[in-house]
């Protein structure tokens, strides 16, 4: 339906198919806007053999240009208190390759096909079990649906910094943000749309190495899940690149308030005043 639709938009406005272009809202990035805009120009749901059945494949690509140009970037960006001139800005990632990343949804069959479970402090997705403490907290509730995500920049922007190198690492790791936040998003929808009228939904926030003490190993089964070499994503040991790379799982979860887990409790650096998780806490 989405191929149709920019075709026929395309067709209006003299643009090749597959290329219709037309004005981003500047209000929110929820997902029938990012779906009807040139801010993805390379977007669509596929199926993807997945461990043992065909999963549901969400594979976008985002440009730079349209992240700093709407009002969500504004926002996000003023919590670094940094000046710099946007019109060089967006000059400057224009001529970066834009932003990919890869979104496996499992949904209600998958949990009671024993696809999507939680086992004391691990989190079983498909073929792959992650452990980490922080599962426990779930491990009362019935699951309703998961989701393994990749997200990446190419290694290329990291030697064009120049001058403001540091403030340019600021608006690229804000970027980077913005499209994770777009994925949960359509995480919701997807799960929403298929509990349709289900009260007290609740949906975690992303679980990945690094965070609530997960190892960086675990990063490696994700990626193999996902297969994220598709979109330039290797492994060497137990770093991905390029370095700036993503990695994660989220779950929905039926339950009559929201789970509270503090990151803190299970991160070995909390004893050391680490500042890692601020966005984390704040819901970005």
């Amino acid at each position: 339906a989405h191929r149709r639709v920019r075709k026929i938009v395309a067709k209006g406005q003299r643009h090749p198919p597959g290329v219709a272009k037309s004005e981003f809202p500047q209000d929110n990035f929820n997902r029938e806007s990012v779906r009807n805009s040139n801010f993805v120009p390379v977007i669509g749901t596929h199926t993807l053999f997945c461990g043992r059945k065909l999963m549901r494949e969400e594979r976008l690509q985002f440009s730079y240009d349209k992240l700093i140009h709407s009002a969500d970037f504004n926002q996000h960006i003023q919590k670094y208190n940094i000046e710099v001139d946007l019109l060089e800005v967006r000059r400057f990632f224009m001529a970066c390759k834009p932003i990919k990343a890869l979104m496996l949804y499992f949904d209600g069959k998958d949990v009671q096909d024993g696809m999507v479970q939680i086992k004391h402090n691990h989190f079983v997705l498909s073929d792959i079990s992650l452990t980490c403490d922080v599962f426990q907290d779930y491990s009362n509730y019935q699951i309703l649906s998961g989701m393994a995500y990749l997200i990446t920049c190419c290694s290329e922007e990291e030697q064009l910094f120049k001058h403001e190198e540091m403030n340019y690492h600021f608006i690229q790791n804000t970027c980077v943000g913005m499209v994770r936040h777009i994925m949960m998003q359509n995480f919701r929808s997807m799960t929403r749309n298929e509990y349709r009228g289900r009260p007290n939904i609740w949906f975690t926030k992303g679980f990945g190495p690094g965070y609530y003490g997960m190892e960086l190993k675990e990063g490696k089964s994700i990626h193999k899940l996902i297969k994220g070499e598709r979109i330039g994503v290797t492994y060497q040991g137990e770093m991905m690149h390029p370095l700036k790379s993503t990695i994660g799982v989220a779950f929905s979860y039926a339950a009559e308030e929201a789970v509270r887990s503090n990151p803190c409790n299970y991160c070995n650096a909390a004893n050391r005043d680490c500042m890692f998780c601020d966005d984390f806490r704040s819901g970005f």
